[in-house]
């Protein structure tokens, strides 16, 4: 009876008086989580009486409500089916088509992300998680040597000052290059190869920091021999006319690019390319790289063998689970493979942000932004806001 209670309070706010700070997918799916009903409350600056109130409200009108529990049990139902990473769509060469199309949102139909709509009392002094992704979301996709990178390393820096955040920037490449980009920050988290490297600051103050490897991911090695076996074939002459490149910094993933299969290639290479597409699915049903799926993009010239378990939904998993102090936790990814950060962020409750104005894209996130500019602009209006007095509820 009590669990029926919240779940009749949770649907009934988000039915009746939703906070102009908490959308009403999030309490919708705070049903889900019967035990959260007080937290969610208190969350969004509610007393005591207030809580007592409300809940007594409720007992009153559960008979009213009952149409309201169903809705709430359905909404969770079909978003629980939402809920994948990218391991738990069926094998095969497109399981990366697959597992985008399987994205609940279209970029097109999501609000721009505004910061102070999203804080509430209780997060204007609380912890923050944040977690950004870094090509797209903290620098401009597109690499220019006279990038200007003064505006991010200040507002990443101002952010780890303070002991109420927790800063992350998480990348698919390999740690050296996020170490050299970001190193420098003091209080900086990071995360490498879709979060299998981590590397957590020691103090808020320093730039030294303790790694740590996922375990259940092994070294990429062995396949990455067995791939060159086939990239390297004897047919391909030395010119290398299908443009392949090896990212051979790599410890835990292998990544190659390829000739773009768009415009005037020609013919021959299409098909010297599709073979080797076909070669390298191979691999992947052998019993030893059985753990593997190839990632293609022939239209981006891209390839990927990652591990099922190399995912960047790991790192939300591990500093979200159980009891946590985070008021709030804030996801910026702009690529498929931030999907599962997405994925994870927003089932605990907490909001979603997609860098993108490609509208036909699919993902999870709740939110967008249109580009790392505008990125700027919300932890720049984070950090002014919180310096402030916090919002009345």
């Amino acid at each position: 009876a009590l669990k029926l209670v919240h779940v009749s309070l949770v649907v009934y706010l988000a039915v009746s008086a939703p906070s102009k700070r908490v959308s009403v997918n999030h309490l919708l799916y705070g049903a889900r989580r019967l035990q959260i009903a007080g937290p969610l409350l208190r969350q969004q600056g509610a007393s005591k009486s207030q809580l007592l109130t409300r809940s007594a409200f409720s007992i009153m009108v559960q008979a009213k409500l009952s149409l309201f529990v169903m809705l709430g049990a359905l909404c969770s139902f079909v978003c629980s089916q939402d809920f994948k990473l990218m391991r738990d769509i069926e094998r095969g060469p497109l399981v990366a088509q697959k597992y985008a199309e399987s994205l609940p949102n279209k970029v097109g139909d999501l609000d721009k992300f505004t910061p102070h709509i999203t804080l509430t009392a209780h997060q204007h002094g609380g912890r923050i998680l944040w977690l950004f992704d870094n090509n797209g979301c903290l620098k401009d996709l597109k690499w220019k040597q006279n990038f200007d990178w003064s505006r991010i390393y200040g507002l990443l820096a101002e952010l780890c000052k303070d002991p109420r955040n927790e800063v992350w920037v998480t990348s698919g490449t390999n740690m050296e290059n996020v170490e050299e980009l970001y190193g420098h920050i003091e209080g900086l988290h990071l995360a490498a190869e879709h979060s299998v490297i981590t590397k957590k600051a020691e103090g808020p103050n320093s730039i030294e920091r303790h790694e740590a490897i996922q375990p259940d991911v092994p070294e990429i090695k062995p396949l990455r021999e067995a791939a060159r076996e086939i990239y390297l074939d004897p047919d391909n002459p030395l010119d290398n006319p299908l443009k392949i490149r090896e990212f051979e910094k790599l410890q835990y993933t292998f990544v190659m690019t390829h000739k773009v299969i768009v415009g005037d290639i020609p013919a021959e290479d299409v098909k010297k390319i599709e073979r080797m597409h076909e070669r390298l699915f191979k691999l992947t049903e052998e019993k030893r790289f059985a753990d593997y799926d190839l990632l293609q993009q022939p239209d981006l010239g891209h390839l990927e063998f990652k591990h099922r378990k190399a995912d960047k939904a790991h790192l939300p998993l591990d500093l979200l689970a159980g009891e946590h102090d985070y008021a709030l936790a804030i996801s910026v990814g702009d690529k498929l493979i931030d999907e599962g950060m997405h994925t994870v962020v927003h089932n605990a409750g907490f909001p979603t942000v997609v860098v993108s104005t490609d509208k036909t894209q699919k993902t999870h996130a709740q939110y967008r932004l249109d580009n790392h500019e505008e990125v700027y602009d919300m932890i720049e209006k984070f950090i002014e806001l919180r310096k402030g007095p916090p919002p009345s509820e």
